[in-house]
């Protein structure tokens, strides 16, 4: 895998020479979701949790590999 470009709304990245966008405002809605389920969140609950934040992803360092 190879890392492309990289702006503000995003990256690309090659990975067997097909070219692929990872768009962090599509990364950050999926956040904000994932939250809702975990947290059995009212529309009220996301919207302010949507306007505070950026996050795009959250790695647990302590959890265990897969494999």
């Amino acid at each position: 895998m190879r890392i492309g470009e990289v702006t503000s709304e995003g990256f690309t990245f090659n990975n067997l020479d097909k070219e692929s966008f990872v768009d962090f405002k599509e990364c950050n809605e999926n956040w904000i979701m994932y939250n809702k389920r975990k947290n059995n969140w009212t529309d009220d609950e996301i919207l302010d949790f949507r306007t505070k934040s950026k996050c795009v992803g959250q790695r647990d360092i302590c959890a265990k590999p897969l494999i």
